[in-house]
Formats: C-alpha cells, structure tokens, sequence
C-alpha cells in the first residue's frame, strides 16, 4: 500500500486485490465491510459495523463477524480490545501504523499521536535474529477522564 493520498476506490481495490491473493472470494459484503472500514479510519465494533447501513440490509451480523476473523487471519484487520469487553476492528495496512489507548471501563479506544518507542528495539531485533517482516502491536490501557471518578482523579493529583 503505497501514498496516503489514494482515492477511497483505489484504496479499496488494493485491498480486494489483497484478499483475492489470500483466497477471499470478492463479494459484496466482503467490499461493503472494506469500505466503511476505510472511510472510518477509526476502530469500529463488530456490532456497529453490521448496523451501517451498506450491510444492514444485505448481511447478517454473525457473517460480518466471520469476514472479520478471515481478514484478521490474512493480516489485513486487527484486533483491538480489553479482556471481557467488545472487540473492536481496523485496518492494518502496509506503512501505516498506530498505537493506541483503551479504557478499560468502557471500551473507548484513542489513537495516540506519539513516536513508537519500540521500531528501535524492532530494528535490533532484525538484525540479531535475522527473521524477516518483523511487526509489533503496541496498546495501552487505563481508566479515560469519563470513567475515572473524583477520588480516583483527586489520587491522581
């Protein structure tokens, strides 16, 4: 995946090429989850998703969630969520990396505008190991401002 400043149908065409080299048959549930997820451009749950209304009408939720699980499998969505909460789904794209923070409250996922601490340490990591298309997901997880009580927030201080 190369520049950021591809039309959303190119974008979406890369990916679809991307699942038909893993074996993805392209159907339209396949194309209409693709698409709401790159013009999200946020994490988004499995639940709200299947109620957008491109799938609503044409695909029930235990298919969206099966969609889901295969472009994780293929590498292309990832994962995001606290133990015990709901998943959420995101793209996970070639040169394109973010971390994020996670309440462990309610589930509101943020993504984080920091320098990764960690390419580095992946770069040693190449380098002493030898192993190729070295990758790391880097979360955090807390209690957001709305979830922390005033207690909590006076400890803080």
């Amino acid at each position: 995946m190369a520049a950021k400043r591809q039309t959303l149908a190119e974008k979406l065409e890369w990916a679809l090429d991307f699942c038909r080299q893993r074996g993805m048959r392209r159907t339209h549930a396949l194309q209409q989850i693709l698409r709401v997820l790159f013009e999200k451009e946020h994490p988004i749950g499995w639940a709200n998703l299947a109620k957008e209304p491109a799938l609503r009408e044409s695909c029930n939720p235990s298919s969206v969630f099966r969609i889901l699980v295969k472009l994780e499998e293929i590498g292309l969505v990832r994962r995001l969520g606290s133990p015990g909460r709901s998943y959420y789904f995101m793209l996970s794209l070639p040169g394109e990396h973010h971390e994020h923070i996670i309440c462990t409250e309610c589930g509101k996922i943020e993504n984080l505008d920091i320098e990764c601490p960690v390419h580095e340490l992946e770069k040693g990591i190449r380098r002493s190991t030898r192993y190729g298309k070295i990758y790391h997901q880097l979360d955090f997880f807390g209690v957001c401002p709305d979830c922390e009580s005033p207690a909590q927030k006076a400890l803080a201080k």
